[in-house]
């Protein structure tokens, strides 16, 4: 499916349904000419899941946005989405018709739109996830897209038997066109869907992760595998899930319900606002002002534009 040979692992463990590496540097390898698939566990749902995700809509959430870039704050607004659809486990697309290769995916998207100065940004991430709810769920994929007036930029993680394969494509010539893999199977990207899943299972403790898309985007730092530190606050009215990462000055909290379906209250990243070593750190905010279970694909007439202002957006 994707191509690589494995540069640095020292050894693989299997436990509690969980694949850990244990690799030296920053957990890459290099590529080469082959094709290996990637068998994915089965799904495992609860019937609360089940009642909740399978009705035959998707959860929008709606969030007012702070976001720090050029090192000021810029106000916009953020969409999140989370439904459950078949998926392709050879092909890793949405699949199109019944195959012995489907999986029940739990899909996320992030969606960022603000302006600086003159010109948009336009921000959108997508992970899925295998759907579990007992066991830390299986990252599958995600998918990134960057688009403002000096141009765009796309990339891609993908889960091989071997970690996470990874292609960029910028308008940078510095980091345009770049393909390599990770022997680490962790992204920060999976971990929204983790919360929303089973948010006893996110890690705590030590863990080796790529950053999110998003954020790698805005700093131009290409993808590479950091160590952090994983935490759950526990509150009474919500948790708090934190990584501290070491080496690039990164902190995210991500504050939700204790209860199913554990709805995503706010987040907050905390990194340097400009590019220099010393750059003072600023944090970018959300906080969510609605949630909506919507079938939003069948929603696209024009009549049904009056649904964006009932969800908090401009029309």
């Amino acid at each position: 499916m994707k191509n690589f040979t494995l540069y640095s692992i020292s050894f693989l463990i299997l436990t509690s349904g969980i694949l850990i590496l244990s690799c030296g540097n920053s957990g890459e390898v290099s590529t080469e000419q082959t094709n290996q698939r990637v068998k994915f566990p089965p799904s495992n749902s609860s019937q609360q899941f089940n009642d909740y995700w399978y009705q035959g809509s998707a959860e929008i959430v709606t969030y007012e946005l702070s976001q720090a870039r050029y090192g000021e704050l810029r106000e916009g607004k953020a969409v999140q989405i989370f439904v459950t659809e078949p998926f392709n486990g050879d092909k890793q697309v949405k699949s199109d018709s019944q195959s012995p290769s489907n999986v029940n995916a739990f899909k996320m998207n992030l969606t960022r739109k603000f302006n600086t100065g003159i010109y948009p940004y336009s921000v959108m991430t997508s992970a899925f996830n295998v759907v579990n709810t007992e066991e830390p769920s299986v990252l599958i994929k995600v998918t990134n897209s960057s688009q403002e007036w000096c141009g765009h930029a796309w990339s891609q993680l993908n889960r091989s038997q071997k970690g996470l394969d990874y292609q960029l494509f910028s308008y940078f010539e510095s980091e345009s066109d770049i393909s390599k893999s990770f022997s680490t199977f962790q992204s920060e990207d999976g971990l929204w869907s983790q919360v929303r899943l089973n948010p006893s299972a996110l890690p705590i403790g030590e863990v080796r992760l790529i950053p999110a898309m998003d954020f790698l985007r805005f700093r131009h730092i290409p993808a590479q595998v950091f160590p952090a530190t994983g935490a759950l606050t526990k509150n009474e009215a919500s948790w708090i899930y934190t990584l501290n990462y070491q080496g690039i000055r990164r902190t995210i909290n991500i504050e939700f319900e204790p209860e199913f379906p554990h709805h995503i209250i706010s987040w907050e990243e905390i990194y340097p606002s400009g590019f220099s070593s010393g750059a003072d750190l600023m944090t970018t905010s959300a906080k969510a002002i609605h949630t909506e279970m919507l079938p939003y694909w069948k929603l696209n007439s024009v009549a049904d534009s009056t649904y964006r202002s009932q969800i908090g957006l401009d029309l």
